[in-house]
């Protein structure tokens, strides 16, 4: 096996700009759609049209067709997601203000990371990883207007 090519720096700063956009506006997109459709049609007309364009361009890209297997498994992944993470939070955000919404799911790295320390044998995070976290969630406090 060969290793991969270095990243660019441009390539970087492109993915880092993605995520900020499309993951910074999910939940104020999500409030707009349940004003105006039930959070369940809302949330999975929104999934499943990421997914068919996902599909779309793996395809253009010249990966292989989907499997029968595949669809099942994807399914079943995205009845949970649907259902029991972005649909509560659907039906959150008629009442809850996107920017909170916003905050306490960005808190999840913290609950992984923490949960994952004081599980029995569990990891120490090492110095970077608490650093990075930190500035992460103050970046999300301050973003949202908490502060």
């Amino acid at each position: 096996m060969t290793a991969p090519p270095p990243a660019r720096p441009a390539h970087i700063a492109l993915a880092l700009a993605t995520v900020y956009v499309v993951w910074g506006s999910t939940y104020l997109a999500i409030r707009w759609m349940v004003a105006e459709a039930p959070p369940f049609l809302a949330g999975g007309s929104r999934l499943a049209l990421a997914g068919l364009g996902f599909v779309a361009l793996a395809r253009a890209l010249g990966a292989p067709p989907i499997e029968r297997g595949d669809v099942r498994r994807a399914a079943v992944v995205g009845t949970v997601l649907l259902g029991v993470s972005n649909g509560l939070v659907a039906i959150a955000a008629r009442t809850v203000p996107s920017g909170l919404i916003a905050l306490l799911i960005a808190t999840m790295p913290l609950w992984m990371v923490g949960l994952e320390w004081a599980r029995p044998g569990g990891t120490r995070p090492r110095a970077g990883v608490l650093l990075g976290m930190a500035l992460g969630f103050a970046h999300a406090v301050v973003r949202t207007g908490a502060v």
